[in-house]
């Protein structure tokens, strides 16, 4: 059964909101209803973005990896206690690519 509201709910329409105003080219965006899961990629000048979402335990993770020496990064991982904190959680990503775009 979908819940209204749910985490993956959140991100997606976070994501088709600011994903293409962000300039990031989306690679694939899959849903899964049934185990209740959203995984995003983009593909970024010298990095791959991953983003993962849970409906079980309610968690968002975010995670970079960078071509050219295949380094990954976990900018962010874990539960989010309510809707407001996977919004901000979401947000602090674009500044985080900005930063580190030389990668």
């Amino acid at each position: 059964m979908r819940a209204i509201g749910s985490i993956c709910d959140i991100v997606e329409q976070w994501l088709g909101n600011h994903a293409e105003r962000l300039g990031w080219k989306s690679e694939r965006l899959v849903r899964d209803w049934d185990r209740g899961t959203l995984a995003a990629g983009y593909d970024l000048p010298g990095i791959l973005l991953s983003i993962g979402a849970w409906e079980d335990g309610v968690a968002l993770d975010m995670d970079i990896l960078e071509r050219e020496s295949g380094t990954g990064n976990m900018v962010c991982a874990g539960p989010c206690a309510d809707p407001a904190t996977v919004e901000a959680r979401l947000a602090s990503i674009a500044p985080w690519i900005a930063k580190h775009m030389q990668i």
